[in-house]
């Protein structure tokens, strides 16, 4: 197998683009954290680049609404893992 690290202008793959240029790449990654069972990280990733791309006020106090709801309320029913110096 070759090493390439060692490779002259080697840059590994960004997971940006691995998930959204790479074919099957979000269904790939997917599964993996599935097994890992930490599948609600790629969704909360995906549901804070829709909140990125948001236009309006109404759009974003919406969003970041669904997203407190279904990621990070201590009932939330996806509950991503939160960094203990953020969480009151």
């Amino acid at each position: 197998m070759v090493d390439l690290s060692e490779c002259v202008g080697f840059r590994p793959p960004s997971l940006c683009s691995v998930l959204c240029d790479v074919k099957d790449g979000r269904q790939l990654f997917g599964e993996f954290l599935r097994n890992e069972f930490s599948e609600e990280n790629l969704e909360f990733w995906f549901a804070c680049e829709q909140y990125r791309s948001c236009d309006d006020d109404d759009q974003l106090t919406a969003t970041a609404q669904q997203i407190y709801e279904d990621f990070v309320a201590p009932s939330a029913p996806r509950q991503v893992r939160q960094c203990d110096s953020y969480v009151s």
